[in-house]
């Protein structure tokens, strides 16, 4: 796992491979593919370091089509904030 700011961070989540066109595709802990259009990526801020994740709107279209988990509602309230309602 790698270490941001002296910190361990985890990822619970399969790796995404690239193609040519930085198209992504996942395999999913079950053996499904997912795949992610270039513009379904973005950068986001751990410990004050850049990295490369999904976007916001990504993330909440990868959360449809499934009873949510505990962890899962977990992400969704942060990714939705205080109000319920997607941030933009």
């Amino acid at each position: 796992m790698p270490y941001v700011g002296g910190r361990r961070m985890g990822c619970r989540c399969p790796p995404v491979v690239f193609d040519e066109s930085d198209h992504g595709r996942q395999t999913g802990f079950d053996g499904e593919h997912f795949d992610h259009p270039a513009s379904a990526f973005g950068t986001g801020v751990l410990e004050q370091a850049q990295v490369a994740c999904l976007s916001r709107e990504q993330q909440l279209t990868f959360h449809d089509g499934y009873e949510p988990r505990p962890v899962d509602l977990h992400d969704l309230e942060l990714l939705r904030g205080p109000s319920g309602k997607a941030r933009s």
